[in-house]
């Protein structure tokens, strides 16, 4: 851990980001599919046969 200094003299301190591992990416994405209705960015329950494109 490193300490640095900051105006007004409070000493904050730095911790670096740590990674957990929950599996091998094999494992954990196995069982993906594409599926038939969309992700957040568009209303619950939207089928991806309702959505049109435009440029």
């Amino acid at each position: 851990m490193n300490r640095s200094e900051q105006p007004g003299g409070v000493a904050e301190v730095y911790e670096p980001p740590s990674l957990t591992v929950h599996g091998s990416i094999v494992d954990l994405t196995r069982a993906t599919a594409a599926g038939s209705m969309t992700d957040r960015a568009f209303p619950a329950g939207t089928p991806l046969t309702g959505l049109t494109f435009s440029g």
